[in-house]
């Protein structure tokens, strides 16, 4: 699990500088529709490897990791493209709240339809259902209306110099390398510690569903309520709600209180995640320049997060070396969570230089 997380991290963010240079060559329709190939040829290996699947981690962690990149490329710039700085944040919650709906609903039908018919044909019935849904979404993704780039060749050397010249940009970046170190291994942790609570896959299963109506609420909730300016102050309201339930655990290992700070988790995380994502696409569009090198800035991006999120996969299993009972794994937890506070300060920093600038240019 590990390995295929870090490699899943690292394949997105390289394979990220190859699918701006995509979008700048294309557009972000056929961008997506790579990243829909790409997620094809992961459900053909899974249904060809099969119960074998494991031996083929490397493979299936790299295949997953490319196919996000085009995917997320093409979501990135297809977010930039239809929202602006008054409705950002709400398109994020709704697209995210949807997504949230889906990932309660599909396991529930894709679990109904292997018990039903059983064994690997149900496997293969809920692959060919993805491939025919994946189809669906490369052909709706086409009919979007096209953007073509003003540069067709992708520009890493020059956007990585004005990332760092731009300390707004910069300290933005900063803020995912930060928020990445947290989420990268809370996406699995939770999950892992409670099997070895109580070795159940029916428990799993109803605290992943808990977990995404949880998501589902927080993302009604930041549709309505965070904005521009109040992002940092929901930020800290998310972190230290998290340091405070994290410490719970610490304190009382158990099902009950695990399942708690799972569901508190799930609530929480957009509240760090979308703000974060947010500020980025603000600066991008703010600082004089930078959105004629959206691909490439969206690519940096994903490396700073790739790296803050297998910097958080490494200090789990350095901790788990060191001594890897319970009440250690309770303690990654609340490490984890305090560098978030290193998101709060740098997304503050970037949230002051893109005010100076808007200020400069008498938009606020």
């Amino acid at each position: 699990m590990l390995i295929f997380n870090c490699l899943n991290f690292s394949g997105t963010a390289i394979g990220m500088l190859f699918s701006s240079a995509a979008v700048h060559r294309f557009h972000a329709g056929i961008v997506s529709v790579f990243g829909v190939i790409g997620y094809n040829l992961l459900y053909l290996q899974l249904i060809l490897f099969n119960v074998r699947a494991a031996d083929f981690v490397v493979l299936l962690g790299i295949t997953s990791g490319l196919a996000g990149a085009f995917y997320w490329m093409s979501y990135s710039e297809r977010l930039t493209q239809y929202t602006n700085l008054s409705n950002r944040d709400s398109g994020m919650a709704i697209i995210s709240m949807i997504s949230s709906a889906i990932n309660l609903i599909i396991p529930f039908f894709a679990g109904a339809i292997i018990s039903s018919v059983g064994g690997d044909s149900g496997y293969n019935i809920v692959f060919g259902i993805a491939f025919v849904i994946a189809v669906i979404t490369a052909v709706g993704a086409m009919r979007l209306p096209k953007s073509t780039s003003n540069t067709p060749r992708v520009r890493h050397t020059q956007s990585f110099r004005f990332s760092f010249r731009h300390k707004t940009l910069f300290y933005s970046l900063l803020s995912e390398g930060f928020m990445g170190i947290r989420e990268g291994a809370f996406g699995f942790i939770l999950s892992i510690l409670l099997y070895r609570l109580v070795n159940s896959e029916v428990l799993v299963g109803f605290n992943t569903l808990l977990s995404s109506a949880a998501a589902i609420a927080s993302f009604l909730i930041i549709s309505r309520k965070i904005r521009g300016k109040n992002r940092v102050q929901y930020m800290k309201i998310a972190v230290f709600s998290l340091l405070i339930f994290s410490l719970f655990v610490v304190f009382k290992i158990n099902p009950f209180i695990l399942i708690l700070f799972t569901i508190v988790n799930s609530f929480f995380s957009g509240f760090i995640s979308n703000s974060a994502f947010g500020i980025f696409l603000d600066i991008i569009q703010t600082v004089p320049g930078a959105e004629n090198m959206r691909p490439e800035l969206f690519a940096q991006k994903e490396l700073f997060l790739a790296t803050g999120r297998c910097l958080g996969i490494f200090i789990i299993l350095l901790i788990d070396q060191f001594n890897s009972e319970l009440l250690w794994q309770a303690i990654s937890l609340v490490i984890l969570t305090l560098t978030q506070i290193g998101t709060i300060v740098t997304s503050s920093h970037a949230i002051k230089l893109t005010n100076d600038t808007l200020i400069q240019r008498g938009e606020q």
